[in-house]
């Protein structure tokens, strides 16, 4: 019973987590200082990679839907 809660604890709290970062980032950039090259330089960077992340997982969700629906059409 706590390997269930542990995995779907595991499957939303990934992707939350990654949206959670994506977000910060982007308000983190979105406020920064235009004078600041460094800093800005360094958010974008932050920004980016959570960027992929999210994307990555939000594709691999889908690939799951997909190959669930697939699967109960085929049964």
């Amino acid at each position: 019973m706590f390997q269930t809660y542990l995995l779907m604890g595991l499957f939303f709290a990934i992707p939350v987590a990654v949206l959670i970062w994506f977000v910060v980032s982007l308000v983190l950039y979105l406020r920064r200082d235009p004078q600041d090259d460094e800093l800005s330089r360094r958010r974008k960077i932050l920004l980016i990679v959570s960027a992929v992340i999210l994307g990555i997982i939000v594709l691999a969700i889908v690939a799951f839907w997909i190959l669930l629906m697939i699967a109960i059409a085929n049964m």
